[in-house]
């Protein structure tokens, strides 16, 4: 029993620990962190996640567990997000959903920090590495510090933007591509 903790002390040393983003995440024992990354690799990650951000959205029990990328350049990373969540009463996690993030990367700066800009958002629907770069672009030139919380793809071939607002709000933006670069269709702020 001595050499299974011994072992289990060597495994832990040799994993780094996770950034841990919000009010939940940094409360988690090092034993839940230890179930989020056996969640993780139940659902077929062969490393430990990243990022933990918790809470995230309008549910105060719920986790997003990022995984190390799948695909990386020099600008930019883009891999699997986990999202669970657990009642209150509840310890066990519940899987949600499985998404897909990009983190825009910044020359010079460590490829694990979401300092800045460099803070990763889920996308859904398929853009390419260049579309990803040019709508956040003009996005941060118009909107600011905002950060992008999402980025989607709809119907009518418009792109859906979610990004912070200030005082706690959210900014909802539909841009469509003019020729080479977008024009922005609407813009609403919300509360969450």
């Amino acid at each position: 029993m001595k050499h299974a903790w011994i072992v289990i002390a060597l495994l832990l040393q040799s994993v780094p620990a996770p950034i841990r983003v919000g009010d939940l995440a940094k409360k988690l024992t090092s034993q839940e962190v230890l179930e989020l990354d056996g969640i993780a690799a139940a659902g077929g990650s062969k490393t430990s996640p990243w990022l933990l951000e918790g809470p995230f959205g309008q549910l105060s029990n719920a986790i997003r567990i990022y995984l190390p990328p799948s695909t990386e350049t020099s600008k930019l990373r883009r891999g699997l997000v986990f999202e669970l969540m657990r009642r209150q009463s509840q310890t066990a996690w519940t899987p949600v959903q499985t998404v897909e993030y990009v983190q825009l990367l910044k020359a010079g700066q460590d490829v694990n920090s979401i300092d800045g800009e460099q803070w990763p958002f889920i996308v859904s629907g398929r853009f390419s590495d260049e579309d990803v770069i040019e709508i956040v672009a003009f996005v941060r030139r118009s909107e600011g510090g905002a950060r992008l919380l999402s980025l989607g793809r709809s119907s009518d071939s418009s792109v859906t933007l979610t990004l912070t607002a200030p005082q706690g709000r959210f900014r909802v933006m539909s841009l469509q591509r003019k020729g080479s670069s977008w024009k922005v269709l609407q813009s609403r702020v919300g509360i969450p």
